[in-house]
């Protein structure tokens, strides 16, 4: 008789089914070019951060409620579409290294006079496919999709009425097209192992964003000067496009299949970064849909509170993500890595918590005098936001372990405990701290029950389980 299969067996399935695999014998990044991609996402990150404290030191409290939740729904779509980064950033590199099909030429984009003229054949559509049919059916389907759709984007926005509906949605739509040009030429630098343009490209369009923001407040501009804005600056790669030869080969990258197995592909990874990326950019948008319009609209302060003290435990984290993954990928599975680790960023979140405690309100007043919160409400925060550190490193371990339903599992069970939550009949304040303490608490909870499982498991099959323990001296330095 076949065992009934569990809701943790058909979530590994599914990912399964769409996890594209790596090429083997491609050659990791150098220290440099780790540094470089890191510092620029480090770059990022900061930039993002002072656009939000622009647009709170010049807009009222109402209007930068409106600017957190536009912020939140924009970058949470734009992290759905980086998953076709991540997708085409493998496949590039397996049809460079010849690894899917087994009749792949291998090419250097850099040093190809048309990496086009050579390309690589889909092993189930024996027919060549580049970057370049991609982007554009990426851009058809999602100008067909988007646009049809734009109803349906406008009611969920909360906080805009009437025609400014209609103008968030078209700007989150135009600004998602934009990106996916940038999504498409990402993903054929990285697989080309064209590192240092990769870098510049993802500083350079942070760049272009402080730029806009920071004109529209000059300007004077107001909200919608600065929502067009960010919505124009996800366009930066144009300007690659039209000056760079190398991003122009780039975009004649092989690809390693065709047709539907790349969508189930790009689909896939689509799925898991939007799984990732609710609770940590999206969240400001959830709170807007649990929330009555005339409570979020003084939410600004407890919006820019969450996202400020996240930052000096999220940024060093998402910077060091794919480090970490090789890390404890190459190390056999141990609970030892995993408590240490866990210890260190609980020890760093309750040093914030301190800091935040006796200087966070004198900071909130610096961004804007009428900004006033809870000294303890702040605590809290910064508690919330070593939950979410604690299960983005759960998350990094079962990546490495190739745990992918898991790892799917422990965020979905974060979301959806943290939008019940959200529905609980308590101030804003309240609903809002349990769902970024407790959701994250039961992902991560999720994530190491079945990492502890397993490694128990294998430790009672391994002789030299006894010999082997790895310390925190292990880990990278920096």
């Amino acid at each position: 008789m076949k065992a009934p299969t569990s809701t943790a067996d058909r979530l590994q399935g599914f990912a399964s089914w769409w996890r594209s695999p790596s090429p083997e014998g491609q050659a990791p990044m150098n220290r440099a070019q780790w540094l470089a991609v890191a510092l620029a996402g480090v770059v990022a990150a900061l930039v993002g951060l002072i656009c939000l404290l622009i647009a709170a030191s010049n807009l009222n409290i109402a209007d930068t409620s409106r600017f957190l939740i536009f912020w939140s729904l924009l970058y949470l779509s734009i992290g759905v579409i980086g998953g076709i980064t991540a997708e085409l950033t493998r496949s590039v590199a397996a049809a460079r290294a010849g690894w899917a099909s087994g009749n792949v030429d291998h090419l250097s984009v850099s040093s190809a006079p048309d990496a086009s003229s050579n390309p690589a054949r889909s092993p189930l559509t024996n027919s060549a496919l580049t970057l370049v049919p991609v982007m554009l059916v990426l851009f058809t389907v999602l100008a067909l999709a988007g646009g049809s759709g734009l109803p349906l984007w406008r009611h969920a926005l909360p906080a805009f009425t009437g025609d400014d509906q209609w103008g968030v949605a078209i700007a989150i739509f135009v600004g998602v097209i934009g990106y996916t040009g940038q999504a498409v030429i990402a993903g054929g630098l990285a697989g080309s192992k064209q590192w240092r343009f990769y870098a510049i490209l993802l500083a350079t369009e942070a760049a272009a964003r402080l730029l806009m923001v920071a004109v529209a407040a000059l300007l004077r501009l107001g909200l919608w000067g600065m929502i067009w804005g960010c919505a124009a600056a996800e366009f930066v790669w144009v300007v690659f496009w039209l000056t760079s030869r190398r991003v122009r080969r780039a975009l004649g990258a092989p690809l390693d299949a065709g047709g539907w197995v790349l969508l189930r592909r790009c689909l896939g990874a689509m799925f898991s970064q939007g799984v990732n990326s609710v609770l940590v950019i999206g969240f400001p948008w959830l709170l807007g849909l649990t929330t009555k319009t005339n409570v979020l609209l003084t939410a600004a302060p407890l919006m820019l509170a969450i996202t400020l003290t996240r930052a000096p435990i999220m940024v060093p984290l998402a910077a060091a993500y794919n480090v970490g993954v090789n890390f404890l990928a190459h190390r056999r599975p141990h609970w030892r890595p995993l408590v240490v680790i866990i210890g260190i960023i609980a020890g760093i979140g309750v040093i914030l918590a301190i800091l935040v405690g006796l200087f966070g309100q004198g900071l909130l007043n610096l961004v804007h005098p009428s900004y006033g919160l809870n000294p303890w409400l702040l605590i809290g925060l910064v508690g919330a936001a070593t939950t979410i550190a604690i299960l983005t490193f759960t998350s990094i371990a079962a990546q490495a372990r190739g745990l992918y339903g898991w790892l799917l599992g422990g965020w979905l069970v974060a979301i959806v405990a943290a939008v019940l939550l959200l529905l609980l009949p308590v101030s804003l304040e309240t609903r809002a701290l349990l769902a970024l303490l407790i959701g994250p608490i039961l992902g991560a909870v999720t994530h190491l029950g079945r990492l502890l499982t397993g490694e128990k498991l294998n430790d009672a099959h391994d002789p030299t389980a006894a010999n082997d323990d790895p310390t925190i001296a292990e880990l990278p330095a920096g």
